[in-house]
């Protein structure tokens, strides 16, 4: 949910997910299908998961990486909010 409260979170968040994220819900339960609520910024590459969108990003397999963009954004974000 916090990367969701990130002023980024619509470059690597598809939408249509973004407010049952918000309101704590279990993707996986509320949909029949798989869901695949993050998008990388770069390629549109889309994860279940955040932390396989950070995966992802560490993999140097498109222009993403952790330090630029939304991503790095998004890390700077949640070290400030959790120092």
């Amino acid at each position: 949910m916090t990367a969701t409260q990130c002023y980024q979170s619509h470059e690597y968040i598809n939408e249509e997910y973004r407010a049952d994220i918000l309101d704590g819900e279990d993707l996986e339960e509320l949909y029949a299908d798989a869901v695949y609520p993050f998008r990388c910024p770069e390629c549109d590459g889309e994860f279940s998961t955040l932390s396989g969108l950070l995966q992802h990003a560490s993999s140097h397999t498109c222009e993403q990486t952790l330090q630029s963009g939304a991503i790095g954004k998004l890390l700077n974000w949640v070290n400030k909010q959790y120092r």
